[in-house]
């Protein structure tokens, strides 16, 4: 374990005060900062655990692969560089004789990555892959270039609703509103909750998905729909992007359709029920 803090650095100086700390890549690991300091942990991998936890500091986890990544910090940011992986973990368990041999009991583990920020935002920059995916924020951001994971859940509850300007690791500049949720190429099955208030924008679905916001709006581009999925808006718009290569089958409730000029009836079937909550149920024909 490395734990790391600021306290009794003065104020001009902590952010100079650095702790580095080498360990072979197959080790797990645990390290915690206190106050105001960052962690950064960098290309573990075959581990059966890296977990990080911060206070008002940053956190940076790097090319990790192991059984359970766990990242939590209080108000600071968490970073995600490079592939970050939750691999299964296979358990020899017990073994019994037989005349004719040996009988060996195995059995896995799930792997997860679990990551939490209560005002902090959350920032992948390249893809997730593995078993399960948790991100969950009180009023940050979270913002993936790609997952993979086989189930793959984003929480938030509220944005603080101002603007402000972010230089990606995409390098391409975006206009993001805090507490929002900003997914690229969203693979396999996924589930999405704004709980109060926020906006969900997914560029690229490829699987299937759950979404639900209480006060805002999704803007979801569909590319292929494996199961069927959802889309429930309490008060706001849906606007829903899907392609003529992959026709749909949607179900709509809301008070108002409005479709695009390149939008075709034809190749695309729609069910239509007039309410005054906005929600969408797709599947592919």
């Amino acid at each position: 374990m490395v734990e790391t803090t600021d306290k009794g650095v003065p104020g001009n100086l902590s952010r100079h005060v650095r702790k580095e700390v080498q360990a072979p890549m197959v080790y797990s690991v645990r390290v915690e900062a206190t106050g105001g300091a960052r962690a950064e942990v960098a290309e573990f991998v075959e581990s059966d655990f890296c977990r990080v936890r911060t206070e008002a500091g940053d956190a940076e986890v790097a090319k990790v692969k192991s059984a359970a990544v766990e990242v939590e910090s209080e108000s600071g940011d968490v970073t995600c560089v490079g592939h970050i992986q939750a691999r299964t973990k296979v358990i020899h368990n017990s073994r019994s004789r037989e005349k004719q041999g040996e009988v060996k009991v195995y059995f896995s583990k799930q792997g997860t990555v679990k990551i939490k920020t209560r005002s902090g935002n959350v920032i992948g920059d390249k893809r997730f892959t593995g078993d399960a995916l948790e991100i969950a924020t009180d009023s940050g951001d979270i913002r993936l270039a790609s997952c993979y994971s086989d189930t793959s859940s984003f929480y938030t509850n509220t944005g603080r609703q101002r603007m402000r300007r972010f230089e990606t690791y995409l390098r391409k500049t975006h206009t993001f509103c805090l507490g929002s949720l900003y997914l690229r190429n969203l693979h396999n099955e996924s589930y999405m909750s704004v709980y109060e208030k926020g906006k969900v924008t997914v560029l690229g679905l490829d699987g299937s998905t759950s979404i639900f916001v209480k006060r805002g709006e999704v803007d979801c581009q569909v590319s292929v729909v494996r199961h069927e999925s959802r889309i429930h808006v309490e008060e706001g718009d849906i606007h829903l992007r899907i392609s003529e290569q992959h026709p749909l089958k949607l179900h709509i409730d809301a008070n108002e359709i409005i479709p695009d000029a390149k939008f075709k009836v034809g190749t695309t079937t729609v069910y239509y029920s007039e309410a005054s909550k906005c929600a969408v149920s797709f599947l592919q024909q």
